[in-house]
């Protein structure tokens, strides 16, 4: 995080870059995190069954080391990074009346972990956000505050849950928008007196894409969407994905599936469907491993979209680190065929996937697209 200070003290006291100079900015997605102290399971249904994993006492860590392993090198070089909180933070005493779904609930010092270990993003809108009721809400939006993460996705009420997080870096500025189209609760998504998440209603997110987009050079979509079990994004998520590119978009990242799907590409803009899991505090046997995605940029540019394959089978996911060698490229082969039926040409390279914009197989001469192009206002 230190460093990253030091990097955007230096971008804004500088003279802003000449556009056609090279002065790549990284930005790194993850998926969902849940280390969870607090967890109340239903009865298993389907053979969904957790495993008898390590507890992980979160609260007793002073440092993310033991928990990130050789993903903070990752974390920490990014300009951004951001990743989907599936848990709330709650306070001391928080119960829950949900009992058809698990219900998560995090120490505090998750928060200070995760600013330790470079991320400085967090959606908070998912189907756990309601976890803890309202004062989990609010109780995770301040403890992350606090830890000086910004935050999207869920707010005291709907117009603070529709609010961008704006960030700067040193090719401009980005804005981060969060939904969810799943609340295990029923009553979990924002209302204009009630706190909670942002629903995933076209209309709505369309409308917030477009009151940001003059603001900023980038805007990033989260959606927490899809079906647990479905391995590939439905129709209708590619055709809604593809609108909101097309109404200003130029990232969209999803969540929730606990697998990762091929990678598309509109107008030479990503769509990650699904990045699967990041952490979890137990796993489950139909887990599989996953994905960082890093996005580097070029002033108004995409210049490349690297898969970097992380460890999430059986136990893994508690402490997630890179993956090399065979089971890398295992998960990156089955990317590739997703990514290909999408349209999209990946290439794999030292245990990692590379796409390019437009395709090209020189790696060291991409032609970036405009982020740009095809916008409608």
């Amino acid at each position: 995080m230190i460093c990253k200070l030091l990097r955007f003290a230096a971008t804004t006291l500088a003279l802003w870059p000449h556009p056609c100079q090279s002065q790549p900015s990284t930005f790194i997605f993850g998926g969902d995190i849940a280390w969870t102290e607090t967890i109340q399971l239903p009865l298993v249904k389907n053979g969904n069954a957790t495993l008898a994993c390590p507890p992980l006492p979160v609260n007793r860590f002073t440092q993310a080391a033991p928990l990130f392993s050789d993903l903070i090198d990752l974390l920490q070089s990014a300009d951004l990074a951001f990743v989907n909180l599936e848990t709330p933070i709650a306070p001391p005493g928080s119960q829950s009346s949900l009992f058809w779904a698990p219900t998560f609930q995090a120490h505090p010092n998750l928060a200070l972990l995760l600013q330790q270990a470079g991320i400085d993003v967090v959606s908070t809108a998912n189907n756990h956000a309601f976890d803890a009721g309202e004062p989990g809400v609010l109780h995770t939006l301040h403890t992350l505050a606090a830890a000086n993460l910004r935050t999207v996705g869920t707010g005291a009420s709907l117009t603070q849950a529709r609010q961008p997080a704006i960030l700067a870096h040193r090719n401009g500025r980005t804005a981060f928008l969060a939904y969810t189209a799943t609340d295990n609760s029923l009553q979990g998504l924002a209302t204009s007196t009630r706190p909670g998440a942002a629903p995933l209603i076209p209309r709505l997110i369309q409308a917030d894409i477009l009151r940001v987009r003059s603001q900023v050079e980038t805007v990033v979509v989260s959606l927490h969407w899809g079906q647990i079990g479905q391995a590939r994004p439905s129709p209708q998520m590619r055709a809604f994905a593809h609108r909101l590119i097309e109404t200003g978009a130029d990232i969209i990242v999803g969540h929730h599936p606990p697998l990762p799907y091929g990678i598309e590409l509109h107008q030479g803009k990503p769509i990650l469907y699904s990045l699967g899991n990041l952490a979890f505090s137990y796993g489950r046997p139909g887990w599989t491993d996953n994905m960082l995605v890093q996005v580097t940029l070029e002033p108004r540019a995409v210049r490349t979209i690297t898969v970097l394959p992380i460890a999430g089978k059986g136990c893994d996911v508690i402490r997630p680190y890179r993956l090399r060698g065979t089971r890398a490229e295992t998960l990156l082969r089955d990317l590739q065929q997703k990514s290909a039926e999408l349209g999209t040409v990946m290439q794999i390279q030292n245990d990692q996937g590379i796409i390019l914009p437009l395709g090209t197989s020189c790696p060291g001469c991409p032609s970036p697209l405009s982020l740009r192009q095809s916008q409608r206002f």
